[in-house]
């Protein structure tokens, strides 16, 4: 007789019992699943080799020292001061270079691919959740990142990265329109975090935020 017969035989007489037996043996079943196939499974994962980076910011700095002169900062002190965000977390950059167009991007990201180093990337960097922080190159994306246009049917608009939420309100205040999503930071969050966050707020809910409002994006991917 199969297990599933001696089960039913034993539990004949109460069917409440038989099918809490049922599923006790599936539960088990599935745990003996999990331990035989997706264990090990996580097991290799964890062993599997680790991608090495040379993690050379010296060399980094040095070549980026070429291109941005004296926007590169590797003394401690501008680390330090650029290293703090609106989070609790304290992560102090390797590097602190700020960025003013797309082709200073791509050539970050060259050097960057040259000597290893990851970059992490910030506007205002007014997120309390740390995601603008950085122990390696942290680019900063504000400054002369301010571009602001409404198209002509004053049904969408473009930002740049650096323009601050509320100037974004400002551009389409004398069409009654306004972004959608509207932190509580709005006043000092530019739309690189706000859009890279998805933020919302009190009023936009999920409905209205970032992801939910976007109509087009103009990305730099990791090869420039």
């Amino acid at each position: 007789m199969s297990i599933d017969g001696l089960l039913r035989q034993g539990f004949r007489i109460c069917p409440y019992s038989w099918k809490y037996a049922q599923g006790k043996v599936s539960a088990l079943f599935s745990a003996l699943v999990f331990i035989a196939v997706y264990l090990p499974l996580c097991c290799g994962l964890c062993f599997m080799n680790k991608v090495q980076l040379k993690l050379d910011f010296e060399g980094f700095a040095a070549k980026a020292k070429e291109h941005f002169n004296d926007r590169v900062y590797t003394d401690f002190l501008r680390r330090f001061a650029y290293g703090t965000d609106a989070s609790c977390y304290r992560y102090i950059p390797k590097v602190v270079i700020r960025a003013f167009d797309e082709s200073e991007i791509q050539t970050i990201c060259a050097l960057a691919q040259e000597f290893e180093t990851p970059l992490t990337f910030r506007a205002a960097g007014t997120s309390l959740s740390g995601q603008a922080s950085s122990e390696s190159v942290l680019v900063i994306a504000n400054a002369r990142w301010q571009k602001i246009k409404v198209s002509d049917d004053k049904k969408s608009i473009f930002l740049d990265c650096g323009v601050i939420g509320c100037e974004a309100n400002e551009a389409l205040k004398p069409y009654s329109l306004k972004i959608g999503p509207d932190p509580a930071t709005i006043n000092n969050a530019m739309i690189g975090g706000i859009f890279n966050n998805n933020s919302s707020g009190m009023c936009c809910g999920v409905k209205q935020n970032s992801y939910n409002t976007i109509k087009s994006v103009r990305v730099i991917l990791r090869d420039g």
